[in-house]
């Protein structure tokens, strides 16, 4: 059974690149919100790729690892 994920938000990880990069464009192109997250600031470059597949989405450029750079990436994905 499938399940439509249009207008769903879905925060991803390690988005600027690899697998992330991948997950991200997909979940996009379907009608997905994502919240690209990456210490990177390539995510926010990517972003824009993400919009012209037909997806909303906006990056949060800090390292999940860090406790310090937590609320931002929280508070993002309120939006």
């Amino acid at each position: 059974m499938f399940t439509s994920i249009t207008g769903q938000t879905a925060i991803v990880t390690g988005a600027s690149r690899g697998i992330g990069r991948g997950i991200a464009m997909r979940l996009g192109s379907v009608g997905c919100n994502v919240l690209v997250i990456s210490r990177s600031s390539a995510a926010e470059r990517f972003v824009s790729e993400i919009q012209s597949a037909g997806g909303p989405a906006s990056a949060v450029v800090t390292a999940v690892t860090d406790p310090d750079h937590s609320p931002p990436m929280a508070d993002s994905a309120d939006d």
